[in-house]
Parts: C-alpha cells; sequence; structure tokens
C-alpha cells in the first residue's frame, strides 16, 4: 500500500492541533507567534518528505538512480561507468622540405573546442608535406586535458591550427583521408543504468551467454552484441558487436581488440572466445511514383523517406542463432522482410503513394552479416 504524502496544508494543520494543546492557546489567530510555528514547522516537514522523496528516486533505487549514486550501485556490481575516449588518427603539415615537427606538437579545431597532440616526430619530406599522428583531447583550464570524446571525431580534410608557430611550416593543417575516429563520450547514466539492471536480473554464471555481453559492453562505446556459443567447434565461442553512437557502426580494428581483451580478462580459462565485427550488406531500394500527400513537397517525402529507412536499418541484427543483447534471448538474425521496408516508407510523414521496385523479396543475411541501407532512388 503507498505511502500519502501529507500536502502541506495537511502539515499546518496537524501542527495546529498539537501546539492547541498548551493552555489558553489558538494557533489559529492571525498575526500570532503560535501560528508561525505552526507554518514553520510545517515548512521543516515538507522539506523532509522533499529530501526523502529525492533520496528514494535518485540514491536508494538502481532503476531510478543517477550521478555519484548510480557509480555506487555499479561498483557493488563490479561494474564502472565507461569513461570517454580519445579520438586518434593523422594530420598532414605542408611547410619547407627538411623542417622538422617535434613530438607533442599542438594544433586545435576550427572551433578551438578540441587539441590534436603530436605522438611523433616528423620532417617534412619532398612533396611538402609530412603526415603525423595525433591524438585528441579537451582543453581544461587549471588542470590536465581530458579525452576528447565524440568532440574529436574529425572528418577527412578538417582544417586544424597551429597553436604555436614553427618556422617553415604552415599554420594550417588538415586531416587525412580517415580522418579522426575512435572518441566516445562517457558513458550516459541512462546506458549505465541499464548495464545496473542486466547485472541484477542475470547475475553472472560463470560463462553464459549474457556474461559475455557483459564483459563486451564494458568497452566503451559497445551498445548491442551477438554471443555464438561452440561457433568454432568445442570450447569456442563468437562475440560481434556494433557501435551504435557513431556513423559507421561497424567496430574497427581496435574496438575489436579492446572488446576480445575484455573478455579473456574474465571468461572461463577453458573457453576460446573470438571477437569479430560483422560485415555489413547494402540493400538497395527503388521507388517508383512517388505521390506526396498535399501539403508535402517530393523533396520532403523523400526526406521522410530516407529517415524512415535508416530507423529501420538500425534495428536490423546479424544472421546467424545467437544471443542478442537487446531481447536478452537465443535469436535468429539477419532477416527483413519486405513488408517491413514496405511499412517504413508508407508510414513516412508526407508519402501518400509509391510503387516499391525494388527489392522484389525478403532480405535474409548470412552468419554475420548485417543488412544496411544502400542506396535509394526514388
Amino acid at each position: 500500500m503507498p505511502f500519502p504524502r501529507p500536502s502541506f496544508q495537511d502539515l499546518i494543520n496537524s501542527a495546529q492541533a498539537d501546539l492547541a494543546r498548551l493552555p489558553n492557546a489558538d494557533p489559529t489567530l492571525r498575526r500570532s507567534l503560535l501560528l508561525v510555528l505552526a507554518y514553520m514547522s510545517a515548512a521543516l516537514a515538507s522539506g523532509e518528505y522533499d529530501y526523502l522523496d529525492w533520496m528514494v528516486i535518485n540514491v536508494l533505487l538502481p532503476d531510478t538512480a543517477t550521478g555519484e549514486y548510480l557509480d555506487r550501485w555499479a561498483n557493488m556490481l563490479k561494474l564502472q561507468r565507461e569513461g570517454a575516449t580519445s579520438s586518434a588518427g593523422n594530420i598532414i603539415f605542408t611547410g619547407t622540405v627538411g623542417r622538422s615537427i617535434p613530438v607533442r606538437t599542438q594544433v586545435q579545431s576550427s572551433n578551438a573546442a578540441v587539441i590534436l597532440t603530436t605522438t611523433a616526430e616528423g620532417t617534412i619530406g619532398p612533396s611538402g608535406t609530412v603526415t603525423i599522428p595525433v591524438i585528441a583531447t579537451v582543453p581544461v583550464t587549471g588542470g590536465n586535458p581530458l579525452p576528447s570524446g565524440s568532440a574529436g571525431n574529425l572528418l577527412p580534410n578538417s582544417p586544424v591550427t597551429l597553436m604555436v608557430a614553427i618556422a617553415g611550416v604552415l599554420g594550417t593543417a588538415v586531416v587525412d583521408s580517415n580522418g579522426l575516429s575512435g572518441g566516445e563520450d562517457e558513458e550516459t547514466d541512462a546506458a549505465l543504468r541499464v548495464r545496473v539492471l542486466q547485472r541484477l536480473s542475470s547475475p553472472p554464471q560463470g560463462g553464459a551467454a549474457f556474461d559475455y555481453v557483459t564483459w563486451a559492453e564494458e568497452v566503451a562505446g559497445v551498445t548491442r552484441v551477438w554471443v555464438y556459443p561452440l561457433l568454432f567447434g568445442a570450447g569456442t565461442v563468437g562475440v560481434t558487436f556494433v557501435m551504435d553512437g557513431r556513423a559507421d557502426i561497424v567496430p574497427l580494428s581496435p574496438d575489436i581488440t579492446n572488446v576480445q581483451n575484455s573478455i579473456d580478462a574474465s571468461c572461463p580459462v577453458t573457453a576460446a572466445p573470438t571477437a569479430f565485427a560483422p560485415t555489413q550488406s547494402p540493400v538497395a531500394i527503388t521507388i517508383n511514383n512517388l505521390v506526396p500527400a498535399p501539403g508535402f513537397t517530393e523533396a520532403t517525402a523523400q526526406a521522410n523517406i530516407m529517415t524512415a529507412l535508416a530507423q529501420l536499418f538500425a534495428t536490423t541484427t546479424p544472421g546467424g542463432t545467437g544471443w542478442d543483447s537487446t531481447q536478452r534471448a537465443f535469436v535468429a538474425g539477419g532477416s527483413l522482410s519486405l513488408s517491413q521496408i514496405y511499412g517504413a516508407i508508407t508510414g513516412a510523414p508526407g508519402v501518400f503513394s509509391f510503387d516499391l521496385a525494388a527489392p522484389t523479396a525478403d532480405q535474409i543475411a548470412g552468419f554475420g552479416i548485417m543488412l544496411s541501407l544502400g542506396q535509394v532512388t526514388s
């Protein structure tokens, strides 16, 4: 039975009733000291109720705890909030042949929000350029720089500026054709809360399928995981995963290494786990005879279709039957029905009618392959 919290007026009435027990006391009189005391007592009690409400919601219960209190719940379950990570890559300096660029040279992004620090020395070559690896950080006033998070993920050819001039070297450099990647923001309360509740509902079982999900999700940026027992024979376990916070959700080689190391550090010594990245298989979609709804232009309807299809393909899973971290069960993945594609287009705002020319059949992906959105023609 829920506890009915008394209203402020109820607290005042209760205080007045208590004060009325005093000889010749009438705490209902205006401008009387007893009336002031009744209001003061009610205000103090109301503040205590407010604190208890806040305590229950933000501290005592793991499904609603926030901030440092959620961290404490995680720590008790041997979990930790995933910290921000720095992006890394290469930048290209231009200058006079033979000029040296020392290690720990700093450049900043165009908006001055991110600092890139060279991790190796370089010398301008015969082409007038040199490519040097860098790591991204966020400047902090009066303290050490922090990992850049996603802010450090810069596009190819993004301009950056030298913070201290170097003779014979242009003040502006550019990010190389690979861009800067790998930066992940600190894990949010919502994401950490999901892991805490998963641990409470599925405690470690010494190598159960969901244990591998837990170990993989301890790596920053990992959002969805699939586990395939006995993938390569007795004693083996396959683990694939994606990183939905990125434009390209397929993990890179360093991500695979990090997940592999996380699993190796926790899995039973008798298990032989293998972390790997899923392979994407683009699905081309052709739409004919698109008619926008009244009040919509064809361009708006097309843009809404792209958004709806992107949301649909974001839910695809790798082919094969494995333990799915989102459904918390063994499921057969890799399929996308024609009706799902048709339904996504039909539900896009501004679409009145259309003909779906391609694909013409349900899409089925093989083991370890994820269906992705290919070219959309309309």
